[in-house]
């Protein structure tokens, strides 16, 4: 280890600092709110199923599910997802005493997720977290699209692309994807279904 590296600690969002799945969570939550939307659940079902068929990359998926923000400007969409996440506490303690541990101990905390990253801006704002890695959308026509899924190996290469000079020291995450992320830290730590925290 390189002590005179700025020291990282990279935390996984969904199922390791949030409860569930907030990509999830945002689309129920616009629904509620504009209901003539729900047309676009039939293309998120048949999306979803083409790719547990294997005939869609997750990108794809991804590109399909987030249809149901068609015609809404990037402005609308942040309106949307500020609300969202005045209402949402859907937090997990433990990882957030975590968090807070190493923003106090003067580590740079990032948070890097597969979610698109304009959805859980506000979340990290909500967090003090400044640094956040995630999934890009695309306008496009009216819609919007997944280049690149900050997924798996990915979201790897997202943060050394953004921290280049950094130390990876510390990650978290409850999911297989980031096996990776989570043996090239120092440490890394599961974070279970019920909350807790196990070394991996």
């Amino acid at each position: 280890m390189d002590s005179n590296k700025a020291k990282l600690a990279v935390f996984d969002f969904d199922g390791t600092l949030y409860k569930g799945d907030s990509f999830v969570d945002f689309c129920k939550f616009y629904y509620l709110k504009k209901p003539w939307r729900l047309w676009f659940f039939f293309i998120q079902l048949g999306a979803f199923l083409f790719w547990k068929l294997g005939l869609l990359s997750s990108t794809q998926f991804k590109s399909l599910f987030i249809q149901y923000l068609f015609w809404d400007s990037e402005m609308e969409i942040k309106r949307m997802n500020q609300l969202f996440w005045e209402k949402s506490h859907n937090f997990n303690e433990t990882v957030i005493e975590r968090l807070v541990f190493y923003q106090k101990e003067g580590y740079t905390v990032l948070i890097a997720s597969a979610s698109p990253k304009l959805l859980i801006e506000n979340a990290c704002l909500k967090l003090d977290v400044k640094h956040v890695v995630g999934t890009e959308l695309i306008p496009y026509k009216r819609r919007h699209i997944v280049m690149k899924n900050c997924r798996g190996p990915e979201k790897l290469i997202q943060i050394k692309l953004a921290f280049p000079e950094h130390h990876l020291a510390f990650a978290y995450s409850d999911n297989k994807d980031d096996m990776e992320l989570l043996h090239e830290a120092d440490q890394g730590y599961w974070v279970l279904g019920d909350g807790n925290i196990k070394p991996c």
